[in-house]
Protein backbone atom coordinates (compact mmCIF):
# COMPACT_ATOMS: atom_id res chain seq x y z
CA UNK A 1 0.00 0.00 0.00
CA UNK A 2 1.26 3.46 -0.80
CA UNK A 3 1.99 5.91 1.99
CA UNK A 4 -0.93 8.20 1.19
CA UNK A 5 -3.34 5.22 1.27
CA UNK A 6 -2.14 4.19 4.74
CA UNK A 7 -2.56 7.75 5.96
CA UNK A 8 -6.07 7.93 4.46
CA UNK A 9 -7.18 4.69 6.14
CA UNK A 10 -5.60 5.71 9.45
CA UNK A 11 -7.50 9.02 9.41
CA UNK A 12 -10.73 7.31 8.39
CA UNK A 13 -10.49 4.78 11.24
CA UNK A 14 -9.71 7.51 13.78
CA UNK A 15 -12.66 9.57 12.56
CA UNK A 16 -15.01 6.55 12.67
CA UNK A 17 -14.11 5.81 16.28
CA UNK A 18 -14.62 9.46 17.23
CA UNK A 19 -18.05 9.52 15.56
CA UNK A 20 -19.24 6.23 17.05
CA UNK A 21 -21.94 6.69 19.67
CA UNK A 22 -22.11 4.83 22.93
CA UNK A 23 -25.15 2.90 24.07
CA UNK A 24 -25.86 5.66 26.63
CA UNK A 25 -25.91 8.29 23.90
CA UNK A 26 -28.19 6.11 21.77
CA UNK A 27 -30.53 5.78 24.77
CA UNK A 28 -30.59 9.55 25.21
CA UNK A 29 -31.35 10.08 21.52
CA UNK A 30 -34.13 7.48 21.65
CA UNK A 31 -35.62 9.15 24.74
CA UNK A 32 -35.58 12.54 23.02
CA UNK A 33 -37.26 11.11 19.94
CA UNK A 34 -40.02 9.53 22.03
CA UNK A 35 -40.47 12.75 24.03
CA UNK A 36 -40.78 14.77 20.81
CA UNK A 37 -43.40 12.35 19.52
CA UNK A 38 -45.38 12.66 22.78
CA UNK A 39 -45.29 16.49 22.60
CA UNK A 40 -46.59 16.45 19.02
CA UNK A 41 -49.22 13.87 19.97
CA UNK A 42 -50.29 16.00 22.94
CA UNK A 43 -50.76 19.07 20.76
CA UNK A 44 -52.67 17.05 18.16
CA UNK A 45 -54.97 15.61 20.82
CA UNK A 46 -55.64 19.14 22.03
CA UNK A 47 -56.79 20.13 18.53
CA UNK A 48 -59.00 17.05 18.18
CA UNK A 49 -60.58 17.71 21.59
CA UNK A 50 -61.85 21.18 20.68
CA UNK A 51 -65.49 20.17 19.97
CA UNK A 52 -65.66 18.10 23.15
CA UNK A 53 -64.21 20.93 25.24
CA UNK A 54 -66.67 23.37 23.68
CA UNK A 55 -69.63 21.14 24.56
CA UNK A 56 -68.35 20.19 28.02
CA UNK A 57 -67.72 23.75 29.20
CA UNK A 58 -70.59 25.28 27.20
CA UNK A 59 -68.46 28.00 25.62
CA UNK A 60 -68.10 29.32 22.09
CA UNK A 61 -65.60 27.88 19.65
CA UNK A 62 -63.55 31.10 19.66
CA UNK A 63 -63.05 30.81 23.43
CA UNK A 64 -61.78 27.24 23.14
CA UNK A 65 -59.48 28.26 20.29
CA UNK A 66 -58.01 31.07 22.41
CA UNK A 67 -57.45 28.64 25.28
CA UNK A 68 -55.68 26.23 22.93
CA UNK A 69 -53.54 29.07 21.58
CA UNK A 70 -52.64 30.10 25.14
CA UNK A 71 -51.74 26.48 25.96
CA UNK A 72 -49.44 26.21 22.93
CA UNK A 73 -47.79 29.55 23.74
CA UNK A 74 -47.12 28.42 27.31
CA UNK A 75 -45.57 25.23 25.94
CA UNK A 76 -43.44 27.31 23.56
CA UNK A 77 -42.05 29.20 26.56
CA UNK A 78 -41.66 26.22 28.89
CA UNK A 79 -39.77 23.92 26.50
CA UNK A 80 -36.75 26.25 26.00
CA UNK A 81 -36.88 27.27 29.66
CA UNK A 82 -36.64 23.62 30.66
CA UNK A 83 -33.61 23.20 28.39
CA UNK A 84 -31.95 26.21 30.03
CA UNK A 85 -32.66 24.91 33.54
CA UNK A 86 -31.32 21.45 32.68
CA UNK A 87 -28.04 23.02 31.52
CA UNK A 88 -27.78 25.19 34.64
CA UNK A 89 -28.85 22.75 37.38
CA UNK A 90 -28.54 19.01 37.92
CA UNK A 91 -31.51 16.87 37.00
CA UNK A 92 -31.73 15.66 40.59
CA UNK A 93 -32.09 19.23 41.87
CA UNK A 94 -34.73 20.01 39.25
CA UNK A 95 -36.65 16.83 40.00
CA UNK A 96 -36.66 17.44 43.76
CA UNK A 97 -37.70 21.06 43.24
CA UNK A 98 -40.54 20.02 40.92
CA UNK A 99 -41.76 17.40 43.40
CA UNK A 100 -41.56 19.95 46.22
CA UNK A 101 -43.76 22.46 44.41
Amino acid sequence: MAGYQKEFYARRDTHASAVATSSREKGIILTLLIATFVVILNETIMGVALPRLKDEFQVEASTVQWLTTAYLLVMAVLIPTTGFLIQRFSTRTLFLTAMGL
